[in-house]
């Protein structure tokens, strides 16, 4: 499988959790399709682990406050078979179950050099990998580059009263923490901005929530046909991956809908 797909996948189970946890429902079928959602997730790769973990810690309290020791098996349990099946095959082959990757005393495979760096260790080490960075953003995201800057600045300078829109620029931000730290070849700093896709899911989403409060939703809309069309041309190439993109502009725009035409108490 491509690494590029594996992202795509990663992004549709995010998307998923994301919209399960906005729920915030009490009954045990809600925590079982939460386990599952989180299963595909760290399954499908190792960084899920870490982005499923800020979804925890962001819903926290709902959790503590709402699960009993039944939920807690029902959720746990999708989890263990969907995700953790694949860390038990990694650890029965090789002793390590986030090969070839190393971590906590396990011991990466000594040709993966990508765990050398990180985006963190790039930024600081190369001050110039960031002029590279902000085009590599803009390269692939494009108009929405704009909303990892704009939303923390309107939660910052207070500009919303949006309870929905503080959350998702906040988890947003945690995810950007994230790709700090996931191991990234700075040659292939284009390629690797595909790990973002967690951080920019839910600062797309609040910058919906944002049109909305400033009234100029149908022009952000506008911005965001036009951003998608961008991509088109490359479907020349790879026009398997029309199917794929259309899922996943679709599924972001109806979760996005959903929270606009919805009440702001539940996030």
């Amino acid at each position: 499988m491509l690494n590029q797909t594996i992202d795509i996948w990663l992004a549709l189970f995010y998307v998923w959790a994301l919209y399960l946890f906005q729920q915030r429902e009490k009954t045990t079928s809600y925590y079982f399709k939460i386990g599952v959602a989180f299963g595909l997730l760290i399954g499908v790769k190792y960084s899920g682990i870490l982005f499923a973990g800020v979804l925890v810690l962001f819903n926290f309290k709902h959790f503590r406050k709402n699960i009993d020791l039944k939920k807690l098996i029902v959720f746990i349990s999708p989890i263990l078979v969907l995700g953790g099946f694949w860390y038990l095959r990694n650890y029965l082959i090789t002793a390590n179950p986030i090969y070839p990757g190393g971590l906590l005393g396990f011991q990466k495979h000594p040709d993966f050099l990508t765990q050398n760096w990180y985006p963190i260790t790039s930024i600081i080490e190369n001050p110039s990998f960031i002029l590279t960075f902000i085009v590599a953003l803009i390269s692939e995201y494009l108009f929405w580059v704009i909303a990892l800057v704009a939303v923390p600045f309107v939660i910052l300078a207070k500009k919303t009263k949006l309870k929905s829109v503080q959350i998702l620029g906040l988890l947003g931000l945690a995810n950007f923490a994230v790709y700090l730290v996931i191991p990234s070849n700075p040659l292939a700093v284009i390629s690797d901005i595909r790990y973002l896709f967690p951080t920019f899911i839910p600062l797309i989403l609040a910058a919906f929530l944002l049109a909305k409060e400033y009234k100029f939703l149908q022009e952000l809309e506008v911005l965001a046909i036009l951003t998608a069309a961008a991509v088109l041309p490359q479907f020349l190439y790879r026009p398997k991956i029309a199917f794929v993109w259309l899922i996943v502009v679709f599924v972001i725009l109806a979760f996005a809908r959903r929270n606009l035409a919805g009440t702001n108490s539940k996030i």
